[in-house]
């Protein structure tokens, strides 16, 4: 069995196999080159034979060592290591199962074309939807061309009097029954299906109420299903907890009044002990035997569960102009050194969140002076500091993280060892600049802005109607 250590040189993580300690289990994962991208104006391959378009598909992969030119990325190619540790013999330093996950460098990015099409099959989508509901009722091709505006008037009527009939539908006894009987239904089949014991004519039966059903009543009727289940299985321990209680108190007094099992003698300092003659003597020593094995079985307080650490060395996320021409550059937030910790013990839970450096770059203003809109107040003399480079070592202990220089920090701790308070929250932020001005503030706004042909689509689709109507039954 290895353990290995993660080193990061010239910005490539590279493993090294060392000696474990005995009783650990180490598993190791690699991500190499997971990337998102979304390219406009692009050739399409439809229609190409099976091979021809295979090959080219698979050219369009790009990878660290073969990257592929002018693709426009919305998540830049990522690779990170992951490491699982499990000991069986855990304490204060080491925990029960240690996970690490280190990323060099995370980017997001979003150029004004990919907005573009974005918002277009948004209103295509919604186009769709629109119609989607008249599709059965639409007047056939042979009507239109019989007589397109007879045609049209039948079918703009009978939409309205669906729409009126269906609206009236829902608000009749007859509807609410069934409504009623198909919940009561599917929530039974549906507990039935979770533990797997579905079959038969009941499997068609539930198949038919899902293709009947709409899916927010799904959704309600299966948050139902489990609620039951859970309350079933809790109902089951407690009945299990009582008999269980029960036979113990029926045997302890069998034996109290000779109707039980002839009683376990035993000699404890050359005198014969039964359970009358121990119970005498753990209360005479105020000694309980069962919290004594207990107390021997349970960790320490400070003894850990699991780490779990995530160490990010640089993001980005970038707005960007004009793609296929000079490319420009609307706006960038960097930020680098991002850690997460994470800690819990048997009565305690700490989760530490540092951020090292952060920057927002203007490419809007032309020849300007200040290029960074946000930026930290650091002496540039600091450990830590985004002037210095450091080799990051992650060994089998923990995840060092500069909590000292970090420039936002914030610490969550439930139950605290010091037991200071039942919860605690500690924040600490660093100094920083910002540069206003209203140049980039309106040149994101316009980024962001959609055309005006596309604004009926985009606010029909960001309206929120609310849970489905449930009838009080």
């Amino acid at each position: 069995m290895s353990n290995f250590t993660v080193v990061s040189v010239n910005g490539e993580w590279q493993p090294a196999f060392v000696p474990t300690t005995a009783g650990a289990i180490n598993k190791l994962v690699n991500l190499e080159s997971l990337a998102i991208y979304f390219n406009t104006d692009s050739e399409s391959i439809e229609g190409l034979p099976v091979k021809e378009g295979g090959e080219k598909f698979r050219s369009l992969i790009s990878t660290t060592q073969h990257p592929v030119p002018g693709h426009q990325f919305v998540l830049k190619p990522i690779s990170g290591v992951g490491k699982i540790t499990m000991n069986r013999t855990p304490d204060n330093k080491t925990p029960k199962f240690d996970v690490q996950l280190l990323f060099e460098e995370i980017g997001f990015s979003l150029d004004d074309h990919q907005y573009r099409d974005i918002i277009s099959m948004v209103d295509m989508y919604h186009f769709f939807l629109r119609h989607q509901q008249y599709r059965r009722i639409r007047p056939s091709d042979e009507e239109i061309a019989k007589n397109k505006a007879r045609a049209m008037l039948k079918f703009a009527g009978q939409a309205i009097l669906d729409q009126v009939h269906d609206r009236r539908k829902k608000w009749t006894w007859k509807h609410f029954q069934e409504r009623r009987d198909d919940r009561k239904r599917y929530v039974e089949l549906y507990r039935k299906k979770l533990p797997g014991t579905l079959g038969g004519p009941e499997l068609g039966q539930f198949d038919a109420l899902e293709r009947k059903l709409p899916y927010e009543d799904l959704r309600f009727y299966r948050s139902i299903a489990r609620s039951e289940l859970r309350k079933d299985l809790a109902s089951r321990r407690k009945l299990e907890e009582e008999k269980r209680k029960n036979q113990a108190q029926s045997g302890w007094f069998g034996r109290l009044w000779g109707s039980g099992t002839q009683e376990q003698q035993e000699e404890i300092l050359g005198v014969q002990m039964n359970d009358e003659r121990r119970k005498e003597l753990y209360d005479a020593l105020d000694y309980d035997e069962r919290a004594a094995v207990v107390a021997s079985l349970e960790p320490t307080k400070d003894s850990l569960k699991v780490r779990a650490v995530a160490k990010l060395n640089k993001g980005s996320l970038t707005l960007f102009m004009d793609p296929h021409g000079r490319k420009k550059e609307v706006v960038g937030m960097v930020f680098e050194k991002l850690c997460a910790d994470v800690i819990q013990r048997p009565t305690n839970l700490e989760a530490c969140v540092t951020l090292g450096d952060l920057h927002v770059h203007d490419g809007v203003t032309e020849g300007t002076l200040y290029h960074d809109i946000v930026r930290i107040k650091r002496d540039p003399s600091q450990p830590g500091s985004p002037g210095n480079d450091a080799t990051m070592v992650i060994a089998t202990g923990p995840v060092p993280t500069d909590v000292d220089h970090a420039f936002l920090m914030v610490k969550f701790e439930q139950n605290p060892l010091d037991e200071r308070a039942d919860n605690a929250l500690t924040v600490r932020l660093g100094s920083m600049e910002v540069i206003y001005h209203k140049g980039y503030v309106e040149a994101v706004y316009n980024f962001f802005k959609p055309p005006e042909t596309h604004m009926e689509s985009i606010n029909a689709l960001m309206v929120c109607d609310g849970p489905p109507f449930m009838p009080p039954y």
